[in-house]
């Protein structure tokens, strides 16, 4: 799989979790304490994967698979610190292609 292709599951992937979190009332604390940590396992995942370079983006430079994640990462971003009082650029990568455009 090309690591263009595999960005683009990633971002998948770390929709997927955002949402779950905060787009579906958890019923109890279990509940939210595991879309929290879901999200949290996909998001470092996918700092892990821009790691790989040494600058903020998924390949050398900057590429459509950051094209990709930006608009993600910066609605991500707003609505966690809204909703959830997380900071994501505080506490992951995932939030550097955006940081840096």
């Amino acid at each position: 799989m090309s690591r263009s292709c595999h960005s683009e599951k990633l971002e998948r992937q770390l929709f997927s979790a955002w949402c779950q979190w905060l787009c579906y009332p958890s019923r109890s604390k279990e509940e939210e304490n595991y879309a929290k940590e879901n999200f949290e396992r996909v998001a470092q995942v996918v700092d892990n994967a821009l790691e790989i370079n040494s600058g903020p983006f998924f390949l050398a430079d900057f590429s459509v698979a950051d094209t990709v994640f930006i608009p993600y990462v910066e609605r991500m971003s707003a609505s966690l610190f809204y909703y959830k009082g997380i900071h994501l650029e505080r506490s992951h990568r995932v939030s550097a292609p955006s940081q840096m455009v």
